[in-house]
Parts: C-alpha cells; structure tokens; sequence
C-alpha cells in the first residue's frame, strides 16, 4: 500500500510540474489596448493578451509581470497575479487594467503626438510555481 500511495503522489507531483512547465511553448499575442477612463491626473487602460497552449495538455500560469512600451519608450509596468489555466489546444484572453498617472507616460504621450502612431511591445516575464520555488521565463509581445 507504501507504494502504491508514493507511486501516486509522484505521478500527481509530475502532473503538477508538467502543466506548469508547458507554459514555456506557449504563445503570447498582444490584442488590444483600450481606454477605460480619462481622469485629470491619471488614465485608466486595459490591455488584452491572448495566450495559445499548443501543448497537448492543459498549462498553468500563475502570475505575469510585464513592461508595456509605446513607440520604445516604457510606459507602465503592471503585474497580473490571477492564476490562469489554458485548455490544451486552446487560446484565452487575459486582460490587465492598469492606472496610470500622466506624470508616468508623458513620454510616451508626446511620442504619439509627434510621430502620429503607436507601436506597442511589452517584455513581460511569466511565472509557474513549483515545490521547489517559483520559476520564471521571458516573453516579448509586438504589435
């Protein structure tokens, strides 16, 4: 019975770290940006991030970290901490909303005034949660 009980426990410990690992061959995409609220002193944004699991089993991200860049210049950086699973062959959407006050992305605002576009990138770091510590990877999204 010992070992039958320590053959599933190790079975359910490999199951575990497989789902979390496999969200390293996933696919991130940028989306959309909208404006939620325009403040005097602050904006409000949400921003939309289509994750693809190409994997043949479901995957869990548990927390994502991210700088978001207008025309190369950063504008926030925010933190979506939402544990997140994505079905095998599936895609889901997650979205950020994320205050900003305008003393944060003059920069950027007045990029967008002078050059009549936007180009959006954020480098943003993923995380999957193991029994041996927290690990992350890096991801970089363009639109």
């Amino acid at each position: 019975m010992k070992k039958l009980s320590l053959v599933f426990i190790l079975f359910l410990t490999c199951t575990y770290l497989e789902k979390r690992i496999a969200i390293k061959n996933c696919k991130f995409y940028f989306k959309d940006v909208k404006i939620e609220r325009i403040g005097l002193k602050d904006i409000d944004l949400k921003t939309f991030i289509e994750i693809k699991n190409p994997n043949s089993i479901e995957v869990v991200m548990e927390k994502f970290t991210y700088d978001f860049y207008v025309n190369n210049i950063n504008a926030f950086s925010g933190i979506f901490s939402q544990k997140t699973e994505i079905e095998s062959g599936k895609s889901k959407t997650i979205n950020m909303l994320v205050n900003i006050p305008y003393d944060k992305i003059t920069q950027a605002i007045l990029s967008l005034i002078k050059e009549d576009k936007a180009d959006y990138k954020i480098k943003g770091r993923v995380y999957f949660s193991t029994i041996l510590g927290e690990f992350p990877f890096d991801v970089e999204i363009e639109k």
